[in-house]
């Protein structure tokens, strides 16, 4: 059986705790690596390896286009930035 890849883009909102966000967003990549998941992280993307910002949320859409993903993984972190994940969502 083939393997889907996962673009796994961690999301966050400014207005909320942005370490809590990036402990949960490590918690979640932690999860998937023992799930066996195969996924494509945006930890080098920013410093905080989340998405919150449209400049970013370009890079992450090249990024994830070159890896050629299946789907997404938009995860909440400490809510998120909904906007930027439907653009994402939407390329």
């Amino acid at each position: 059986m083939e393997r889907i890849r996962i673009g796994y883009a961690p999301t966050r909102r400014s207005i909320f705790s942005a370490p809590d966000a990036v402990k949960y967003r490590k918690l979640t990549a932690g999860r998937l690596r023992e799930l066996g998941v195969d996924f494509v992280d945006i930890e080098d993307i920013n410093e905080e390896g989340l998405l919150y910002k449209e400049e970013d949320r370009l890079k992450i859409v090249e990024k994830f286009k070159r890896e050629k993903v299946d789907g997404l993984l938009l995860a909440h972190c400490n809510f998120g930035t909904e906007y930027e994940c439907a653009r994402l969502a939407k390329e």
